[in-house]
């Protein structure tokens, strides 16, 4: 902004310089420059608000009594998400979302936490929009627990609903 206002200052002394009487060409350049740091005005303006102005609604918003919470995660895990599924021992599918994929989970640590279907889908809504989730069968400590993809229609039903929740899902 300090940039334009001086440009367009410069512009207005060197017309008054070149131009000590009233003349059309002369109003016409400093109507041109005024018309610069308009823009330039409107321009820091529109910026500021681009960066400040999401955080500045959600407080704004907080003084009149709207929730400043989001129902989806606002950052991705560092590390993406993994995805297990198994059947248990009669014959229903469990499933299990653990955080990370930097080390090998233990099957004591996927069993702990077995969701159905509908538990999966509710996880996978309250993931961030563009989080990786990693559908993972292999397990290297698995023992008896054989870790498995789901019929070819859950599969399907699971890939269009993180479609739909803008989340990366990669199966193996």
């Amino acid at each position: 902004m300090f940039t334009a206002e001086f440009i367009n200052t410069s512009i207005q002394a060197v017309v008054d310089l070149a131009s000590p009487s009233h003349h059309p060409l002369a109003k016409v350049g400093k109507d041109v420059g005024a018309a610069a740091v308009l823009v330039a005005a409107l321009s820091a303006v529109l910026i500021g608000l681009l960066i400040l102005g999401p955080p500045l609604w959600q407080k704004v918003g907080g003084w009149f009594g709207q929730s400043a919470s989001v129902s989806r995660a606002e950052q991705t895990a560092f590390k993406g998400m993994e995805l297990y599924s198994w059947q248990n021992e009669s014959g229903e599918w469990q499933y299990a979302i653990l955080v990370g994929t930097n080390r090998n989970k233990t099957v004591e640590e996927i069993l702990s936490a077995p969701l159905d279907l509908q538990g999966v889908k509710a996880a996978i809504a309250q993931l961030a929009v563009g989080e990786s989730l990693f559908w993972t069968i292999n397990v290297y400590d698995a023992g008896s627990v054989h870790f498995a993809l789901p019929p070819d229609a859950v599969v399907n039903e699971i890939k269009e609903f993180v479609r739909e929740k803008q989340v990366d899902l990669y199966i193996p």
